[in-house]
């Protein structure tokens, strides 16, 4: 099992590795987002959320393609 869904990490799951179950994605790119709408709820004084969370997904191989389509810069 892994952490943050690397390339690398991908390509062991789309070939089905046996040793390495899965990884879980974080998905960094969506934070920026959801932090500026925070922000400015904040900066408006309008009324937030005490705890603000993000989705994280466990890849496997039968939930990879959905999340991340094979990567045209992985090894075939």
């Amino acid at each position: 099992m892994g952490q943050n869904a690397t390339a690398e990490v991908r390509e062991e799951i789309y070939h089905g590795n046996k040793t390495l179950i899965g990884s879980v994605a974080y998905f960094p790119g969506t934070y920026g987002e959801k932090l500026i709408r925070l922000a400015l709820s904040i900066l408006n004084h309008e009324t937030v959320p005490l705890a603000v969370y993000t989705a994280h997904v466990f890849l496997i191989g039968q939930n990879i393609g959905k999340h991340y389509p094979r990567d045209s810069s992985l090894r075939r």
